[in-house]
């Protein structure tokens, strides 16, 4: 058996699940990066020429939208003429008449937040995202940071002013389920969190993400979260069974990618890729790395791996829950979130080097 990423044979590397570029410019050497991939998250609407440019490949395209809000200066945004649009006629599709910051905008960033208590703008949008991811031919659209929790405390208490006794999440469900309505048959809607409230999002989903659920930025560094740990508050382990699975088992039909991101050092964004990847393959997931401000340490041959299928149900871990593992038709994954080297019960494979994922062909 041999590490992923040495020479595996003939048909060996395919197309790579789901990756993310948050840009609307790709020069030539990211384009051949990202185009390998079966879908792409940009930000945005893409030109022509970058979208056919990855689109010839037969990369899904999907655009990056902001369910919550919008900020004046969104240029790239879905939706940026509509937008502008609401701004200049002091529109009651959304909350404020001026940028308000807090919540899920950028630090120092004012935004502008819809009114998803107002039917005309659930009726409204989903036409308008409709009509841009059509006539652009995207696959479909990404959105981000669902959820009561993700607004201001000023934008809570005046929609709680505006719609007494309305449930801000429930409304956005009705705004997903619309949008899936009007949308043609086979554009995908891409979730992030959707899980939080599986039974109000995920019936309208085909993908839900998680973030930071397996490696995340502390500071300058990459930290990688241990499979347990007590009392277990940040541990893979906890995340998944508490929080995430739930809602795979109750939609089995949305496709869950997870998130994860890294400092820009080479040797961690390495570890980082190979940990997250092999931690979603654990689970039967997808996942894609995110290095952010340095794109080009995100390459790693290991999204390209063709596992097979699993050959049990689910996973299996050592006694001292360090080591986890899953065997597949064509190889296993494994993790190792211990202080030392370590072996799978069995098996005559040494995990070396942790915290570390492992992919053995």
């Amino acid at each position: 058996m041999v590490l992923a990423g040495s020479a595996m044979g003939a048909g060996a590397i395919q197309k790579g699940g789901v990756a993310f570029h948050y840009e609307a410019v790709f020069p030539t050497m990211q384009t051949r990066w990202y185009r390998r991939f079966s879908i792409l998250v940009t930000g945005g609407i893409l030109s022509r020429l970058e979208t056919g440019k990855l689109q010839r490949y037969g990369t899904r395209l999907l655009a990056y939208e902001w369910i919550a809000g919008f900020y004046p200066d969104a240029t790239y945004s879905v939706a940026a003429k509509w937008q502008a649009s609401l701004i200049k006629t002091k529109s009651s599709l959304i909350l404020n008449s001026s940028p308000v910051e807090g919540g899920a905008a950028a630090p120092g960033k004012g935004a502008f937040w819809y009114d998803f208590g107002n039917p005309e703008l659930i009726a409204r949008r989903a036409a308008q995202v409709t009509d841009v991811i059509v006539s652009n031919g995207y696959a479909g659209v990404f959105f981000d940071t669902l959820g009561w929790d993700h607004l201001p405390t000023v934008i809570q208490t005046r929609f709680r002013q505006l719609h007494p006794g309305v449930d801000y999440e429930v409304q956005q469900g009705r705004f997903l389920r619309k949008l899936r309505e009007l949308l043609p048959a086979g554009k995908l809607l891409f979730l992030n969190q959707g899980y939080r409230n599986a039974g109000v999002y995920l019936p309208y989903a085909d993908y839900d993400l998680s973030e930071s659920s397996f490696t995340y930025l502390n500071g300058n560094e990459t930290a990688f979260r241990p499979w347990r740990s007590n009392p277990g508050s940040d541990s893979i382990s906890s995340i998944l069974s508490k929080t995430i699975l739930p809602g795979c088992r109750r939609f089995p039909s949305v496709k869950m990618v997870h998130l994860n991101y890294a400092s820009a050092h080479p040797a961690s964004v390495n570890r980082a890729i190979r940990y997250s990847y092999a931690c979603a393959r654990i689970f039967g997931h997808d996942a894609y790395l995110v290095c952010p401000g340095s794109s080009s340490l995100e390459q790693d041959d290991v999204y390209f791996q063709d596992l097979g299928a699993p050959l049990k149900p689910g996973y299996s871990e050592n006694s001292t829950g360090t080591v986890v593992w899953r065997e597949f038709r064509h190889g296993i994954v494994a993790i190792n979130t211990g202080h030392s080297a370590a072996q799978i019960p069995g098996l005559k494979l040494i995990l070396s080097d942790p915290p570390r994922g492992y992919v053995f062909s």
